[in-house]
């Protein structure tokens, strides 16, 4: 099932003058010259909020969580990016927003836990949040269906997010190494490459069969979707 952002939502994401790089972030509110990202594969012009440092997908992911309402609870966000830190915490209600620092991620004094392995997190009970958040994490880690079912075991309601090169996803055996994995995966961290095309089915065979996954696709360049997992759970 997908669901398509507002017109409002859509035009905060993309609002940019084509000449100039003007754009409005959704994020910190600014409206200004949005700065050139990204390696040669996938560089975009007006993709980097000068005042907060977000990018697209930080923007896609902030306006479905303030559409759907999902900052309820109890929230633990994996290795949230530094733009939304602060805005998780501002507008989290009725319980309260946790940041988790990851053992290959990088580590944040700000972080309320730190060093998790979300392939192990046994230390968490069942159903301990309301969301957990796990936005580009998945492709750094070595058994990425373990960590999916551990996210979903602490979880009621799980949002993911991972990048897209192409339609197909790989493990290429070459990627043993930062330099290998960068010239075969297109990042020196990332163990995979997702593929837009076989990326829900996966979800899907590991999930247990009355798991219901919403795609929510963004339409912007890199063609960035966020996938809404509810266990069923919620009541």
């Amino acid at each position: 099932m997908e669901a398509i952002l507002s017109l409002n939502e859509m035009a905060m994401l993309i609002l940019q003058n084509t000449y100039t790089g003007y754009c409005g972030c959704n994020i910190c509110g600014s409206y200004s010259e949005h700065k050139p990202f990204g390696n040669r594969r996938n560089r975009r012009r007006y993709a980097k909020c000068p005042d907060c440092g977000s990018l697209e997908r930080h923007r896609f992911l902030w306006a479905k969580l303030i559409q759907l309402d999902l900052l309820r609870g109890q929230v633990l966000h994996i290795e949230p990016s530094k733009c939304l830190h602060k805005a998780m915490h501002k507008h989290s209600v009725g319980g309260k927003y946790k940041y988790a620092s990851t053992t290959y991620g990088i580590y944040h004094h700000y972080a309320e836990l730190h060093g998790i392995d979300i392939q192990d997190m046994s230390h968490i009970g069942d159903k301990a949040y309301d969301l957990v958040i796990c936005s580009h994490v998945l492709e750094h880690v070595d058994n990425h269906a373990q960590a999916l079912r551990e996210l979903v075991r602490i979880g009621k309601t799980v949002v993911i997010m991972v990048p897209f090169f192409g339609e197909k996803s790989y493990q290429d055996a070459r990627a043993i190494c930062n330099k290998t994995r960068l010239k075969y995966h297109f990042h020196k961290e990332h163990m995979r490459v997702y593929g837009s095309a076989d990326f829900m089915p996966w979800l899907k065979a590991n999930m247990p069969c009355d798991t219901i996954i919403l795609e929510h696709k963004s339409h912007n360049k890199l063609d960035d979707r966020l996938y809404i997992i509810n266990t069923g759970s919620n009541a």
